[in-house]
């Protein structure tokens, strides 16, 4: 039996039960651990002993575990997988490690010339860090900068010629009401929005869930827990 938890606040609605029995087949027992307050946050030691073999971690709580990072991780300020052994524990980043992966598929497929990226957390911020690594030009729109989200005119801000994709790395309780044009591609970092994808395919070129994010996240911490994906034998 493989025994591993996500912990996060208000995860009632999270698929990674789910995708994880897909992955690793009927073997996987998938906790989900609504944690409320920093203060109920488990230790290492209680995980371990509870038999946990691999932790996801989702917001708010990418940057409680940092002190045990790999130092590849250190530089994105959070972790969101920790690999728990009987003597050792160790975390690390699959959103940056998924991100690297499909930022460059994703502008290759759409030859993309203006990236605009919404909010300020943990993903926002590592968004646009990856953006700078991979050589390409940003813009970030965020409330504590005095932006409203909501009601953001991007194809009035941005009227250069040619397909431009905004980033949604705003929690899933934001909804974008703004404006948008057929030379637009909305990339959700959220999966199954329902407002969003509603109405979003509507009103621009292309709508991105975020369940390829979550896909390609949970398959490098599968790779980083040491485990057998029972599809490897493809790639991942």
């Amino acid at each position: 039996m493989i025994k591993l938890a996500l912990i996060g606040k208000r995860i009632a609605h999270s698929l990674s039960p789910k995708l994880y029995k897909e992955f690793l087949g009927p073997v996987v027992h998938y906790d989900l651990l609504d944690i409320s307050s920093a203060a109920l946050l488990p230790t290492i030691d209680s995980l371990r002993s509870e038999g946990y073999q691999g932790i996801n971690i989702t917001t708010p709580w990418k940057e409680h575990y940092l002190s045990i990072s790999i130092p590849e991780a250190l530089q994105w300020g959070a972790v969101n997988c920790i690999r728990i052994t009987p003597t050792s524990a160790f975390a690390t980043n699959t959103d940056a490690t998924a991100l690297l992966d499909l930022v460059p598929r994703i502008q290759q497929q759409t030859c993309a010339i203006t990236w605009v990226v919404l909010g300020d957390g943990v993903l926002a911020r590592m968004a646009m860090k990856i953006l700078r690594e991979l050589g390409i030009s940003a813009t970030n729109y965020a409330r504590r900068k005095g932006d409203d989200l909501t009601q953001l005119n991007l194809p009035s801000l941005h009227t250069v010629t040619g397909t431009k994709i905004v980033i949604n790395a705003c929690s899933r309780d934001f909804n974008f009401t703004g404006k948008l044009d057929g030379t637009w591609v909305f990339w959700d970092f959220n999966y199954a929005h329902t407002h969003h994808a509603k109405t979003l395919p509507q009103v621009c070129s292309a709508y991105i869930d975020g369940l390829s994010l979550l896909e390609t996240q949970a398959r490098h911490a599968v790779k980083f827990w040491e485990l057998q994906d029972k599809d490897s034998t493809s790639g991942t």
